[in-house]
């Protein structure tokens, strides 16, 4: 007879809270990982924003200082002029012009591969030599069309620019002139042969001789300029060398205009903080600095005199020193039953908060419903509330800014009180009786004078 045998195995998972470990290690991993990154992005966020507002307000600065010099020179011109007899009424007649050939420089910079401060300090040279305006702006555009069409760049630009300056200033055209203009790439011997009709080696004498007229030689250069290289310079915007120059440019107006309200609304404030700097605030700063000095001196008096203290001291703690390492070495035997038991104690933690979390999360759930049902049916009584509070608060403002009145001499004859107090008690305990009766005296007249104030307000 044969009997069947029945076999049954029973296996049990061991790997189940290694895997509960370690996904609940790549969930805190991922938590300071999302954590480092946000700390990152708002720091990168925060650092960008400080760096534009840096740039924001040296652009505005730039424009202030742009905008005066433009002015000034402009005033200068219609005050040679005859059209203002002095440079307050010069200056006063030269905004509206200096505000169009600001508006012309920006426009200029941004149809051209150049920077707004390489236009202006073309035209700026061109008005310091005594150049008009119109002709600043003629020669401006001429030599910035060379510069792009060329390739030769702002320091030819500068350097030309310079030669006619100093043409119109001498009055006449002379080898110097003619030798910078050669080195800026500008054949001037045959631009002015062809413009005289005459021969390059008749044009190199009459130089020499100064036989050329310094409005003449300007005109024929210029005019060389204008129609070799017309319109190069707003070809040359298409161009990635000239796009990011007038991304530049851009950058730089949107920035001075985006924060243009806030530097005006600030400017009182910083020329207030300036003036009281320059006169209250570095003697105070002076008083301070002398009190540092008197702090960090006496420091270090007390601590050269702690020197014999801490021999003291160390002849106190030495026996000590024994049973100390024996506290610390039986600590250390008594780690592992420490790790064990917090083991322990961690896990019924874990085990308690997870039942909790099932405990109490249904709960906030269903308050937060709730809430949001309250809310909405109750919208309307909460607005009139909130409206009524408003205006409430808005009548109040004022009383509560006129209470302060009352409360400051209050709390001021109470910090005096306490300060007279400690300086009497000092004075009793060192036997100074007179001082401790002017003490008492100066104590019981500042208190009434502090009632006194405060009744007055509290009255007004």
């Amino acid at each position: 007879m044969t009997t069947p045998v029945e076999i049954v195995i029973k296996g049990r998972d061991e790997s189940g809270g290694a895997f509960a470990s370690a996904q609940g290690g790549l969930a805190k991993i991922g938590q300071i990982a999302a954590g480092i990154v946000a700390s990152q992005v708002f720091n990168t966020l925060a650092n960008s924003f400080m760096d534009m507002t840096r740039q924001a307000f040296e652009a505005i600065g730039n424009y202030e200082r742009l905008t005066a010099s433009i002015e000034t020179l402009t005033a200068r011109e219609l005050t040679n002029s005859g059209a203002a007899n002095s440079m307050t009424e010069a200056l006063a007649m030269a905004a509206p012009r200096a505000k169009e050939l600001l508006d012309w420089i920006q426009k200029l910079a941004i149809k051209s591969p150049f920077t707004q401060d390489s236009v202006a300090v073309a035209l700026r040279t061109a008005l310091a030599y005594g150049f008009t305006t119109e002709q600043a702006q003629r020669l401006t555009q001429a030599t910035i069309d060379f510069a792009a069409g060329s390739g030769a760049g702002e320091d030819a630009m500068n350097r030309i620019m310079l030669a006619l300056g100093q043409i119109q200033a001498r009055g006449k055209l002379s080898g110097q002139e003619i030798l910078q203009l050669v080195n800026a790439g500008i054949p001037v011997t045959q631009v002015l042969a062809k413009a005289f009709n005459v021969t390059t080696a008749e044009i190199t004498k009459m130089s020499q001789e100064g036989l050329i007229p310094a409005d003449k030689a300007i005109e024929a250069i210029i005019n060389s300029l204008e129609t070799d290289f017309a319109g190069a310079a707003e070809r040359q915007t298409e161009t990635w060398a000239g796009l990011t120059s007038t991304f530049q440019d851009l950058k730089e107006i949107g920035l001075r205009k985006l924060f243009d309200g806030l530097a005006e609304s600030i400017k009182p404030l910083a020329v207030n903080f300036s003036n009281w700097m320059q006169g209250e605030g570095f003697a105070r700063l002076e008083k301070m600095g002398a009190i540092v000095g008197e702090i960090t001196s006496e420091i270090i008096t007390l601590a050269e005199s702690f020197q014999g203290v801490n021999n003291a001291a160390s002849g106190f703690i030495t026996p000590f020193i024994p049973a100390v390492r024996s506290i610390m070495d039986t600590f250390e035997k008594m780690r592992p039953s420490i790790e064990k038991t917090a083991q322990v104690l961690g896990e019924k933690l874990v085990k308690a908060g997870r039942e909790l979390y099932e405990k109490v999360f249904p709960f906030l759930v269903q308050t937060l419903d709730k809430f949001a049902l309250w809310f909405a049916e109750n919208r309307p009584l909460i607005e009139a509330f909130v409206s009524k509070m408003a205006e409430r608060f808005a009548a109040w403002s004022a009383a509560v800014v006129g209470f302060w009145n009352v409360v400051e001499p209050i709390l001021s004859g109470l910090f005096d009180l306490i300060l007279g107090l400690v300086e009497l008690i000092m004075e009793i305990a060192t036997g100074d009786w007179a001082a401790a009766w002017e003490t008492i005296k100066e104590i019981v007249v500042g208190v009434f004078t502090s009632l006194g104030e405060a009744i007055v307000a509290f009255l007004d």
